[in-house]
């Protein structure tokens, strides 16, 4: 990817473009994220950069199977409440108002004559998640857009659903152990944030944001320790 998250968007289209792939219910393909702080290697669009990298695949699969869809301009101001609002180029929003932005754009939708809209999200941030989500339920009450939300079948117990939900898509359960075959140390679990996964995703999608220059100063670091101890 080339790194424009605007590229295949709406932003790219004219209105009489966008009419038309309402007129023939065209699913809106929203993604999400957040501007924030992910490590000394990596953007800090690195969570908008893959929910549209996301969407902009599954788009593909679904032209494929002559299912219209378009993607939304990405959507990049969300919550922050853990470590990362402290560094520097974080930009956190308030939660009433992202409820208030991400109800007024899907209004946009509604208004244009979309009838569906499903969110790829690739920020796990709580109080970003929960504010996304009290806009769908807002929004879906309101308009005649449907909004939803995807979530794995196996996760709806962990994080909070019934599974009865109007605004949730399931998706089958994905076999990751088939995607994900390193070795792991019981240190390295807790990988949620700018760790190896993250920072594969960007080097599959975006390896022109990779800062593969600090991991080269880190085994300089190690080499320099490694030479220090054998000099003694």
């Amino acid at each position: 990817m080339e790194g424009n998250i605007f590229k295949d968007t709406m932003a790219e289209m004219t209105w009489v473009e966008i009419e038309k792939l309402a007129k023939d219910d065209a699913i809106v393909l929203f993604p999400v994220g957040v501007i924030e702080e992910h490590g000394p290697h990596l953007p800090l669009g690195t969570d908008i950069y893959l929910a549209y990298a996301q969407a902009h695949d599954v788009r593909e699969v679904l032209n494929e199977m002559g299912i219209s869809s378009v993607i939304a301009p990405p959507f990049y101001w969300g919550g922050i409440k853990a470590i990362p609002k402290e560094f520097p180029g974080s930009l956190p929003c308030r939660k009433e108002v992202i409820i208030e932005m991400i109800k007024d754009i899907l209004g946009g939708l509604d208004n244009a004559g979309f009838t569906k809209a499903v969110f790829f999200n690739n920020h796990g941030d709580g109080e970003h998640i929960e504010a996304i989500l009290e806009a769908v339920r807002q929004a879906n009450r309101q308009y005649t857009l449907r909004s939803y939300w995807l979530e794995y079948e196996d996760d709806l117990e962990n994080d909070g659903f019934t599974g009865k939900e109007d605004y949730l898509l399931p998706l089958t359960p994905a076999a990751l152990e088939d995607f994900y075959t390193c070795e792991k140390e019981l240190r390295d679990e807790f990988d949620i944030h700018a760790g190896a996964l993250e920072t594969a995703a960007m080097r599959e999608c975006c390896p022109q944001f990779v800062k593969e220059l600090h991991m080269k100063t880190i085994d300089r670091m190690i080499a320099r320790d490694i030479a220090d101890y054998f000099s003694r």
